[in-house]
């Protein structure tokens, strides 16, 4: 994976230590309506802090956009003109209630929402109960407590073995050091970050299919491409006689991911994309050739 590339985001020192990836102390999850939720606010916010796991109502990133709120600091001339437009001539306001009433990027960046509570994901959930085994997963109605194969074969029986190759290419990367998170912006299964979405923009979209069609796979790495990202194609194939019943199966799956830069459609071949690759450090690279 050393081929991908890594762009940090404004403001980040690249110099300093990589954040923590793996939680840290003991976390509990409720099952409440379908949903595993953190509600304790403290360990939510461990939580994200270590490895980006779970998601919060409302959740927004830690940057603004320019054209809503300005980080230019106001002029006096221009602080005069606010104070005459919002206060008015006659008004015996003081400027400095004016100037607090103005949008600034620090105070929108300090408001925080209500909402504390996080929300993990199925794969979220079972990594950290099982792989980690830093969380704990009540059921709100019984209070019994899950335990990985329960959780296994709830996930089994709501999702089939969609979930059970999800997992195996989410275990996959959260191990050799990636984080992973939704990547339904952009029409694949993953996006793939170094050090997490606070600290570096996404360098790869992951998509897990059984067959792969050139005019599909030339609209995702278009779609892709234009955003500074590669497209990780992995094709999991389950025997039809393997027990998936059990979390253990996870051992007899193999993950073999093959990252696509670039591919010529017209020379594309379906043996070529059933090349396996060896280990992170090497690659299987296509040549695209699309017309614009």
């Amino acid at each position: 994976m050393n081929e991908l590339y890594i762009e940090y985001k404004a403001g980040i020192n690249q110099d300093v230590p990589p954040p923590i990836k793996i939680p840290i102390g003991k976390y509990e999850a409720v099952l409440q309506g379908g949903d595993f939720v953190v509600k304790n606010s403290r360990q939510a916010q461990q939580l994200y802090a270590y490895g980006s796991f779970g998601t919060f109502i409302g959740q927004r990133m830690n940057f603004v956009n320019a054209r809503c709120i300005s980080r230019r600091p106001l002029k006096n001339g221009d602080l005069e003109n606010k104070c005459q437009e919002k206060a008015g001539p006659s008004n015996e306001d003081s400027c400095e209630d004016v100037k607090e009433s103005l949008p600034s990027d620090k105070n929108w960046l300090a408001l925080i929402s209500n909402n504390c509570t996080s929300f993990l994901g199925p794969e979220e959930t079972l990594y950290l109960e099982h792989e980690l085994g830093v969380l704990s997963v009540i059921n709100s109605a019984t209070g019994a407590k899950f335990t990985s194969e329960d959780l296994w074969k709830r996930f089994l029986h709501n999702s089939g073995l969609h979930f059970v190759k999800r997992y195996a290419v989410y275990r996959y990367f959260r191990q050799n050091g990636w984080i992973l998170r939704s990547g339904l912006s952009f029409g694949v299964d993953y996006l793939l970050y170094k050090d997490g979405p606070e600290y570096t923009h996404s360098s790869a979209g992951i998509r897990i299919c059984d067959e792969l069609k050139d005019p599909c796979t030339a609209a995702m790495m278009r779609e892709l491409r234009n955003c500074k990202k590669a497209l990780i194609v992995i094709s999991l194939k389950i025997p039809v006689c393997m027990d998936t019943s059990t979390i253990k199966c996870l051992d007899l799956i193999p993950v073999e991911p093959l990252i696509l830069n670039r591919w010529m459609p017209n020379r594309s071949r379906i043996e070529d994309l059933k090349t396996k690759v060896e280990g992170l450090d090497t690659k299987e690279e296509f040549e695209m050739d699309v017309d614009d």
